[in-house]
């Protein structure tokens, strides 16, 4: 990618394009102050729905190509061809564990860890599509800051600060979780 931060990189993979073509040079809503995706690209989800009806798609986890103002804004990622969006909005949350969540548009206070949420929700939506062919883009937040001590089942540190990148230490759970499908 010509632009190896968050939305311009997610902007390019889901569009094929370069941040120069989608305008999606850095971050939206962040320092530079990128532009977001516009709705009239031609995305992933969008041809797969042209050429391929029956794959489901589903986006669930971070999306940080718009800003949730105004609140028109929390259908972008259905504008832009998903069938399913559950996450959090915006790039960064303040807490992983109290977040606001984004369903189709709809918002809800999640307490639930942010990657174990993003997680149960992919599993459950992989599991309603039984055996028809689906497309899920899976993106988690905790990767970002703040950075926080993932839960103690989930990590078998003793040493972890909650300071550093410690979420990356032990992601085999998640994982194990996903390949068992």
């Amino acid at each position: 990618m010509s632009n190896p931060v968050c939305s311009s990189t997610r902007a390019g993979i889901l569009t094929g394009r370069y941040s120069f073509r989608t305008n999606v040079g850095g971050i939206v809503g962040g320092e530079g102050g990128s532009n977001p995706l516009d709705t009239s690209e031609t995305t992933i989800p969008k041809l797969l729905k042209i050429y391929n009806p029956n794959i489901a798609k589903a986006n669930i986890g971070k999306w940080h190509l718009h800003q949730p103002m105004p609140v028109a804004n929390l259908k972008f990622p259905n504008v832009l061809g998903y069938d399913h969006y559950e996450g959090g909005f915006i790039g960064q949350l303040t807490s992983f564990t109290n977040w606001t969540k984004h369903t189709n548009g709809v918002a809800s206070t999640i307490t639930n860890y942010a990657t174990t949420e993003n997680i149960d929700n992919a599993v459950s939506w992989i599991k309603l599509q039984k055996s028809n062919p689906f497309f899920l883009w899976l993106a988690f937040n905790a990767p970002h800051a703040p950075f926080h001590l993932p839960p103690a089942h989930l990590h078998k540190y003793t040493g972890l600060s909650g300071t550093k990148q410690d979420i990356m230490q032990n992601p085999k759970s998640y994982l194990k979780r996903l390949c068992k499908l």
